[in-house]
């Protein structure tokens, strides 16, 4: 993304010293101003070609930091909720299919959150307990979500997942 806003602002100022160098050219030498006149008017809206392809990018970029920002929140919040209840903690595992759990499903909870802020509910959040006892437990939460114009590709690419882990014990 750096080499394409560079490449961007490259061009986009080769357009604007075309276009002062035509004017100063064409106060000296009138018969080639048409030619020079042509080809600066070309430099420049290939520049502004260049800056029009680096906004979509950076629009792009800026939506996919938003949705892994949401992700990260979601996977903090289930966290902080097991770090509460880590005599429980078993009671969260959640394979990505079948039924959910209670801890994580019901109105209002955390699943309905993970489906309301982020796209594609069609790639469910994965939570892995690993030697739960009563003390706690290792945790991994792997928040997933795929945007609406990847669903749609043939075959579609794997989801973006945002992964946590962590310990989770009593004391």
């Amino acid at each position: 993304m750096l080499l394409e806003a560079l490449i961007a602002i490259l061009i986009f100022s080769i357009g604007i010293l075309a276009v002062v160098g035509l004017q100063a050219v064409s106060i000296k030498n009138v018969t080639d101003s048409k030619h020079r006149t042509e080809a600066a008017i070309l430099i420049f809206s290939i520049g502004i070609l260049a800056v029009v392809g680096l906004q979509a990018v950076s629009i792009k970029n800026v939506t996919d930091s938003k949705h892994r920002t949401e992700a990260a929140l979601l996977a903090n919040k289930l966290l902080s909720q097991m770090w509460t209840d880590a005599g429980n903690i078993a009671l969260y595992a959640y394979p990505g299919s079948g039924v959910v759990p209670s801890r994580l499903g019901g109105p209002g909870g955390w699943m309905d959150q993970v489906n309301a802020r982020l796209p594609a509910a069609a790639t469910p959040p994965i939570v892995t307990i690993t030697g739960a006892s009563p003390a706690g437990a290792t945790v991994t939460i792997q928040v997933r979500w795929q945007l609406p114009e990847e669903q749609s590709r043939t075959p579609p690419p794997p989801p973006h997942n945002y992964t946590v882990v962590a310990s989770v014990y009593t004391s």
